[in-house]
């Protein structure tokens, strides 16, 4: 195998991204919100992490940093893991843990607080065993409707 190069995606990327996205079954990415979600984050913080072999992308990671308030004023920048994607030509190389630690370093440098994911009944024995996460409990949340007035209490 050729030497995979890893390194954080740049603007001029998501095209070429987007179009990686789409062809393994993401059907609706696209470059303006690639750009919207992680270059355009209102904590101004987000990790994309595109690996390249032989000129092409064959993976992907992506982290995007929200604030979290604490007990009290206390703000928490944390990190939420959003898509790791792997070409299926190259799966079982390793490729996704490297594309999701360099994701993972990358946010920690810009200084995040810590991680959060919700995971499914695939990726739960990944985020435990492979990447060191561990079970906490479901946090409380309040969420806003898009349109107050308009939602649908249950």
């Amino acid at each position: 195998m050729s030497e995979l190069v890893i390194r954080p995606a740049e603007f001029e990327d998501l095209q070429g991204l987007a179009g990686f996205m789409r062809s393994h079954g993401t059907d609706h990415a696209s470059a303006e919100d690639l750009a919207h979600w992680y270059f355009d984050n209102p904590s101004g913080s987000a990790s994309v992490i595109v690996g390249w072999l032989d000129g092409r992308i064959v993976g992907m990671a992506t982290i995007n940093d929200h604030y979290f308030h604490r007990k009290g004023s206390e703000v928490a920048l944390v990190g939420m893991p959003q898509k790791v994607l792997t070409d299926e030509r190259v799966r079982g190389k390793g490729i996704f843990g490297k594309l999701y630690h360099a994701s993972q370093a990358a946010c920690l440098e810009r200084g995040v607080d810590y991680f959060l994911t919700v995971t499914n009944a695939a990726s739960t024995p990944i985020f435990l065993s492979k990447f060191g996460h561990v079970r906490v409990p479901s946090p409380g949340l309040v969420a806003l409707s898009a349109r107050p007035g308009n939602a649908v209490v249950r």
